[in-house]
């Protein structure tokens, strides 16, 4: 972490911090005075002490009474300090991080990710830290990443904000990065997804996979814009599904483009929500069921212009399935709103309008 970020975190604490533990000077002599800690001052004559040489930002001044100067103190002793007291930096107003991964780096060092000429490496590593360090009050973070491969599947961590966003984004609806694991949503926030390429990699076949995203969180709140979803596993037990939602919020808002095999290529389970608005292209999409729900919610939503969600191409499959409470509104689209070969199924209990 950067010496200013320390700082303001240490700053927004609001009071004075010492704690001997974390400033270790050998032999030092600590009394009690008047229920206050006091260090001695070393003299020729004190048994026990020794002089004080500010190099670990423990100081005396003139007066004889000990202070902490944390432009001294080395950055792990600093480190250690704010760690204990854990306060977030209050962002005022909207901030951009950098990933690059020819360029970039992971290590923590003065800066790091704050322009793009000092990226992160790694989108985890990125994520990690802002959310470990920041509140994102009520503007938004923006992970702009570089275009390249990025071989990973991410977690998206929960965060305090007051309402803000973090947008994980490539640099324009030009210039997409390919993300080869997918991404896990398992701890809650609120997420803009956009300019990705989501691709699948058979390096990822036994630890989640099996979905382009995840939702797994009642908290969790993902909003995917002007992204590519590609099945590129001949397998097509390797990849259920393309959304996969036991829990929180997906909302494909706008511009999405799907496609390969899958075996149910929506699937919407336990309390999960699933919106589709505006324009979604599938493109000679084969799947046993299109959209499978259980338990759990479509809507098709409108905008403020009054466009509705539009699902375009091909799919070879089973339109739908709703079981166990599921509800599935396409506000009037018909029993042939999703695509597919074979008529949808509604269990008892369930609904579709």
């Amino acid at each position: 972490m950067s010496r200013p970020a320390l700082l303001d975190k240490l700053f927004q604490a609001g009071k004075t911090l010492f704690k001997p533990a974390l400033i270790p000077v050998d032999n030092t002599t600590i009394k009690a005075v008047n229920n206050q800690l006091a260090v001695q001052k070393a003299t020729a004559t004190t048994i026990g002490g020794v002089k004080i040489s500010g190099e670990d930002g423990l100081v005396m001044k003139s007066d004889g009474s000990a202070a902490v100067d944390f432009d001294a103190m080395p950055t792990d002793k600093f480190e250690t300090m704010l760690k204990s007291i854990r306060v977030p930096i209050w962002l005022a107003a909207n901030k951009a991080f950098y990933v690059n991964g020819t360029t970039g780096s992971d290590t923590l060092d003065a800066g790091r990710g704050e322009s793009a000429d000092k990226p992160f490496q790694t989108i985890q590593a990125c994520i990690d830290y802002v959310t470990s360090n920041y509140n994102i009050n009520v503007y938004n973070l923006t992970i702009v990443i570089e275009e390249g491969e990025y071989n990973e599947r991410i977690q998206l961590r929960d965060f305090t904000s007051s309402g803000g966003r973090i947008i994980i984004s490539g640099k324009s609806t030009s210039n997409y990065f390919t993300l080869l694991g997918g991404i896990e949503a398992p701890y809650g926030g609120s997420y803009t997804i956009q300019n990705i390429n989501l691709n699948t990699s058979p390096n990822f076949e036994n630890n989640g996979s099996i979905s382009h995203i995840r939702s797994a969180s009642s908290s969790s709140n993902i909003m995917i814009r002007y992204c590519n979803f590609n099945n590129i596993n001949t397998d097509n037990e390797i990849q259920k599904n393309s959304i996969w939602i036991t829990a929180g919020t997906i909302s494909v808002y706008e511009s999405c483009e799907f496609y390969g095999n899958y075996t149910t290529f929506w699937l919407v389970q336990q309390g999960g929500i699933l919106n589709l608005s505006r324009d979604t292209n599938v493109n000679d999409i084969t799947t046993n069921i299109f959209l499978g729900i259980n338990e759990a919610k479509f809507s098709r939503f409108g905008q403020s212009n009054g466009s509705l969600s539009v699902i375009s191409g091909n799919a070879i499959g089973k339109r739908y399935e709703a079981s166990l409470n599921a509800t599935i509104n396409t506000r009037g689209g018909g029993p042939n709103f999703f695509p597919g070969t074979i008529d949808g199924t509604v269990r008892t209990g369930a609904q579709y309008a």
